[in-house]
C-alpha cells in the first residue's frame, strides 16, 4: 500500500466515524420527547 492510499483509507474510516456518530445523535433527537425532561 502507497501512504497515499493509507492516508486516503484512514480518512474515510474517520469519515465514517463521524457519520455513525452523527446519524446516531440525529436518531436521538428524531426520538426526543419534549415533556421528557430527564434525558437532559
Amino acid at each position: 500500500m502507497t501512504p497515499s492510499a493509507d492516508a486516503a483509507r484512514d480518512k474515510y474510516a474517520h469519515f465514517r466515524e463521524i457519520n455513525s456518530t452523527a446519524a446516531m445523535f440525529q436518531y436521538l433527537q428524531k426520538n426526543y420527547n419534549p415533556t421528557d425532561s430527564s434525558f437532559l
